[in-house]
């Protein structure tokens, strides 16, 4: 039985059965990432937005992380915590969600922000400055079918970030093809032989 027909029996969004059928293929791309960036977690505190079936949470947890995240589904919200995780139903887009953001080591997100989300520069750069205050952040946004609207790039490069181009093994394309990093310290940390520039695959992929 296809994830349609599972969805509309169980009464869950068929989102989440793609999410949960991938999560091994998650789980390789989130430790590959960690690879790239040479990031040791342990110790650290780290906030995720829109976690989705929340791989990536366990993953940090693994890697010596604390972890919190916020997200806008309550299935999802649900599914975090069944894993262990706290935290919290919110739209994260809305400013006020984000208050207490600065607390954190890092924030993460991946395909849960897109140009759609915020419709023009001004919108997203005051999102953006919400979350200045944590000292790393790493966010790979959802791009329509590859589409990188100007105004976009341009408000992550004018807010303090950084592209890491194409991760191999991390990046997907036509989905979410870059990684975007601002660091405290103004570093993009990428390691050279796990960084592989216009390299796609086409395969599945969630959070």
């Amino acid at each position: 039985m296809d994830a349609m027909r599972w969805s509309a029996i169980l009464g869950v969004p068929r989102q989440y059965l793609f999410y949960r059928r991938l999560e091994s293929v998650t789980r390789a791309q989130v430790e590959t990432l960690l690879r790239a960036l040479d990031l040791d977690l342990a110790g650290r505190s780290v906030l995720e937005l829109g976690p989705g079936a929340g791989v990536s949470l366990d993953v940090f947890v693994e890697h010596g992380a604390s972890v919190r995240f916020i997200d806008r589904h309550p299935l999802y919200t649900l599914e975090c915590r069944r894993r262990g995780h706290r935290g919290r139903r919110a739209d994260f887009l809305a400013l006020e969600a984000l208050h207490g953001a600065d607390a954190f080591d890092v924030v993460y997100a991946r395909g849960s922000i897109s140009p759609e989300s915020f419709g023009d520069g001004a919108t997203f750069r005051r999102w953006l400055d919400a979350i200045e205050g944590v000292p790393l952040a790493l966010l790979s946004p959802w791009y329509e079918k590859g589409d990188r609207p100007d105004w976009f790039v341009a408000t992550l490069a004018g807010a303090g970030y950084a592209s890491a181009g194409w991760i191999e093994g991390y990046a997907v394309e036509d989905i979410y093809p870059d990684l975007w990093v601002r660091s405290s310290d103004g570093s993009v940390p990428i390691a050279d032989d796990t960084k592989r520039v216009g390299q796609p695959v086409r395969e599945g992929n969630n959070t």
